[in-house]
């Protein structure tokens, strides 16, 4: 029996999350990668005394300073993991944002799987599974901005709403 494309596009997108949760688990937790050290530093200094470095762009150090203050015996290793899962996410929000573009493009429903595609495309481009693996700017500017895109591009019910949402998301980029 021959594999039908959802099928293949599932596999696809399973092999990708396999593989970032697989480098995720190896990766050596004391050892920090181009930016993610200085990251990192700045995360704590917020979290332990309130003080915001500008240096690099803020919303990593904040995101490591949140998650340091919810779970404060959380390191390094399980700081990444929320990179690996925001990542993960970025893959459902590009599936999302592609079925919409598809279905304005083109009103045939079975191309739909095209968005499955996108998504798979992504979830195997090896820069993204690299970045993912690291506490930097480019997973969460990724997320956010996909996360925009998607507020912008739905129905027209809450419009105003998710214009204020996506626009307040848009400074966190």
């Amino acid at each position: 029996m021959r594999p039908t494309r959802q099928t293949i596009i599932i596999g696809l997108i399973s092999l990708g999350i396999a593989t970032r949760l697989i480098i995720w688990y190896v990766m050596p937790e004391t050892r920090f990668a181009s930016d993610e050290g200085y990251y990192y530093q700045m995360g704590m200094l917020l979290a332990t005394t309130g003080i915001q470095d500008i240096f690099l762009p803020p919303a990593t150090s904040w995101l490591i300073a949140l998650l340091k203050t919810i779970f404060p015996a959380i390191g390094p290793g399980y700081l990444r993991l929320f990179w690996v899962l925001l990542d993960i996410g970025a893959v459902f929000l590009i599936y999302r944002l592609s079925q919409r573009v598809i279905s304005r493009v083109d009103s045939d429903k079975s191309r739909q799987w095209f968005a499955g595609t996108v998504a798979a495309c992504y979830i195997l481009y090896v820069p993204a599974i690299s970045y993912s693996e690291f506490m930097t700017s480019e997973t969460p500017t990724v997320f956010l901005l996909l996360l925009v895109l998607v507020l912008l591009t739905g129905k027209r019910s809450h419009y105003a709403l998710r214009l204020a949402l996506a626009g307040f998301l848009t400074g966190f980029v």
